[in-house]
């Protein structure tokens, strides 16, 4: 999944996904590549509940058939 969101949001996703690849767009706005389903790993490494994070935020992965880096992604929506 690629966005563009909050540093605040930015915090929380990196404490629970596996982050491809990020780049900042402004003072508080991040671009973001990372995967939907929830990393036990990284939960952990967060000291985390792992429990807790799955009853609070919905464990998802979402089909993709390539994975788009974000270089490109900027690149493209900075040419519209």
């Amino acid at each position: 999944m690629t966005e563009v969101i909050s540093d605040e949001k930015f915090d929380r996703v990196s404490t629970m996904h596996k982050v491809l690849g990020y780049k900042d767009i402004s003072k508080d706005r991040v671009m973001v590549s990372y995967t939907d389903k929830l990393d036990h790993d990284i939960i952990k490494e967060h000291v985390l509940d792992f429990v807790k994070v799955l009853s609070k935020y919905k464990d998802k992965e979402t089909q993709s058939l390539n994975i788009t880096s974000v270089p490109i992604s900027a690149a493209v929506t900075s040419f519209r």
